[in-house]
């Protein structure tokens, strides 16, 4: 293998670990507040009761 071919391995393998780590990094500080939280459960209730009238 030549340096160059070895050099672009390294820096290909170099970038995918920096993307992880930035999305592992990123979804740590997803905080959401009390009224989301209730928005988001509604929803599902209304999403469990709309499947269930499919059935």
């Amino acid at each position: 293998m030549n340096i160059e071919v070895i050099v672009i391995i390294i820096i290909c393998i170099a970038l995918i670990i920096g993307a992880i780590m930035t999305i592992k990094k990123s979804a740590k500080n997803f905080i959401l507040t009390e009224k989301q939280l209730e928005k988001i459960k509604q929803r599902e209730v209304e999403q469990k009761l709309k499947d269930n009238e499919g059935k």
